[in-house]
């Protein structure tokens, strides 16, 4: 027996212990442990085409294993032209900086230590002027806070749903 794993950066998962064998007292037998994942997340410095594709495939593994899970890819800078999520088992991209990372013209004059020091004030500026979304990191701890809160049963006739 082999069970495949992939580590992700941030779960809410729960452990299971797995044994088979092919005997009924378990002689010969494989013991393991994995955990798994009810929520799971990438995160990324910055997401391209790539990136997204292989998120859409890891998150369909995921819900292959557990159908309810929830599949959320976090990055900072977006490197790609927006792709509907709709035809994927992603449930939410959530892009840190609401903004795209700068363009490949600009990132090259970074690529030696002068480039890094004549331009400078250019990055500092880009990162202040895109700092941290507070209200995206509440969107991504709002959703988790819905998979934990449990309804109040009690209310669900006056209220008229659950």
């Amino acid at each position: 027996m082999r069970i495949r794993t992939k580590n992700q950066d941030f779960a809410i998962s729960r452990k299971v212990f797995i044994q088979a064998s092919h005997e009924s007292d378990f002689t010969e037998g494989v013991l393991d442990e994995a955990n798994i994942a009810y929520v799971a997340s990438e995160i990324k410095t910055n997401l391209d085409k790539t990136m997204f594709q292989e998120a859409a495939a890891t998150a369909l593994d995921v819900k292959t294993i557990v159908p309810g899970a929830k599949y959320y890819l976090l990055c900072e800078w977006l490197d790609m032209t927006p792709i509907s999520t709709t035809f994927t088992a992603i449930d939410e991209i959530l892009i840190l900086r609401r903004s795209k990372r700068l363009s490949s013209s600009i990132r090259a004059s970074f690529s030696t230590p002068e480039g890094r020091r004549g331009n400078r004030d250019l990055y500092v500026n880009h990162l202040r002027e895109n700092s941290f979304s507070t209200d995206i990191f509440q969107r991504f701890l709002d959703h988790i806070y819905q998979l934990l809160v449990r309804e109040d049963e009690d209310n669900v006739v006056p209220r008229g749903y659950f």
